[in-house]
């Protein structure tokens, strides 16, 4: 009969300490699913930036290849000064024979505005591909940290329900 009550009371302190280990378990849990959560919120924000950016970043190479094309355009109506000299009003001109010449009187286009614009352009690209960059490193990162998380979580369930299997049989065992 002493043995009896020396195994139950084993049995006792056993179940105890099972059930603080639940109690933890459950609670590291909680912070699992609340932190899984955050992160899957965070992975689709990023995806919602990612997309952005993207966007972005397509926007700005049709506005470069637009400006490259009118740089260049305007550049070589700029380079045709020497023939220009050349063009009068009311004469044929020698290139393409128009009579009316739109920059026969020093009217040449501004190229400096068309190259600022391009440039300040091609400078929104560069922080576009980084930022666009930064964010799918982010995204790379965060889906390692689910991936993780959901690992460590099913691990910790995998664990709490054993120890609730455990205790489960011991109160059985004790009549409880």
């Amino acid at each position: 009969e002493a043995d009896d009550l020396k195994d139950r009371e084993r049995l006792l302190l056993q179940t105890g300490e099972t059930m603080e280990r639940i109690d933890r378990t459950s609670t590291a849990l909680d912070g699992l699913k609340t932190n899984l959560e955050t992160l899957n919120a965070g992975s689709v924000r990023i995806l919602g930036e990612i997309k952005s950016c993207t966007d972005q970043k397509a926007l700005l190479e049709k506005d470069i290849d637009t400006l490259e094309t009118q740089v260049s355009l305007l550049s070589r109506i700029r380079d045709l000064e020497d023939e220009r000299k050349h063009l009068e009003d009311g004469q044929s001109c020698p290139l393409c024979g128009a009579t009316e010449h739109p920059y026969a009187k020093g009217n040449v286009p501004v190229l400096n505005e068309a190259e600022a614009e391009l440039e300040k352009k091609k400078i929104e690209f560069k922080e576009i591909s980084h930022a666009l960059s930064r964010l799918e490193s982010g995204r790379v990162q965060t889906a390692a940290e689910i991936q993780y998380t959901e690992k460590e979580l099913a691990e910790k369930q995998e664990t709490l329900d054993a120890d609730e299997k455990q205790c489960a049989d011991a109160l059985l065992r004790l009549r409880i």
